[in-house]
Formats: structure tokens, C-alpha cells, sequence
């Protein structure tokens, strides 16, 4: 309209092309679906290795350092890929409703990156923290 809004299709045929485009786009909307799920299964895991740190070491009298840092750090991690999966999903699902000439190549996976580098460098530290307990408790 004059606002620079945009009311949609207006033509009877603006309204096919329009519902033609979301049928082509049905089956990237189902893999979205998919990949969020996935995220929600890798969330999931990711509480499972919270719960098995709290339970590995149910004593943490022995490793307080370890069992407080692995079992909230991984709590974490829980939550931050949750809510980036969370924020994909919805981000892809906003892009697969605009009309083709709207739609660009940058996405940004610099929450995917974060995770990677966070859990990893993460998991080298606790590696390193439980060496040096067992080593220290060995002397």
C-alpha cells in the first residue's frame, strides 16, 4: 500500500503463485522441523551427560571443583542448544515465508559456533581438572 506495506497477494493469480511457492517450499519446511527436533534430541543428551556427572560423582566431598563445574556447565550447554535451535528454527521458518527476491544467502552460525567452542574447550578443561584431582590424590 502507500504505508509500504505489504498486503499480500491481491490478483487471483498473485494467490496461486503465492500458494504454489508454499508448496515448493513444503518439504524444506519439514526438514526444518527435523533438524529442530534434532537440536531438542542433542538438548536432551546434553542433560543426560548433566545427570550422569551428578551421579558419577554422587561424593562431591572427592571433586567438588569437577562435580559442581560439569554438572551446571553441562546444565548450560543444555539450555544454550535449546534456545539456538530454537532461534534456528524459527529464523529458517521466517525466511521460507518470503517471497523468493527477499531471501539472501547470509544466515550466521555463530550460535552453532559458540556451542562447539564453549562444550569443547569445556570438556579439555574438566579433562585437565580431573587428571590433576586423581594425580593429586594419588601422591
Amino acid at each position: 500500500d502507500a504505508d509500504g506495506h505489504d498486503v499480500g497477494p491481491t490478483t487471483m493469480q498473485e494467490k496461486i503463485e503465492s500458494n504454489v511457492t508454499k508448496f515448493e517450499r513444503m518439504a524444506s519446511h519439514l526438514a526444518n522441523e527435523r533438524t529442530f527436533l534434532a537440536w531438542i534430541r542433542t538438548a536432551v543428551s546434553v542433560a543426560g551427560l548433566a545427570l550422569t556427572y551428578s551421579e558419577f560423582f554422587n561424593n562431591p566431598k572427592n571433586f567438588p571443583f569437577f562435580y559442581w563445574m560439569s554438572t551446571l556447565f553441562s546444565w548450560g550447554v543444555c539450555i544454550a542448544t535449546f534456545f539456538v535451535g530454537l532461534s534456528r528454527y524459527q529464523r529458517v521458518k521466517f525466511v521460507l515465508n518470503l517471497p523468493k527476491t527477499q531471501i539472501t544467502n547470509r544466515f550466521g552460525r555463530t550460535g552453532i559456533t559458540v556451542i562447539i567452542v564453549c562444550f569443547s574447550s569445556f570438556l579439555v578443561l574438566l579433562t585437565i581438572v580431573y587428571v590433576y584431582e586423581v594425580w593429586r590424590d594419588q601422591r
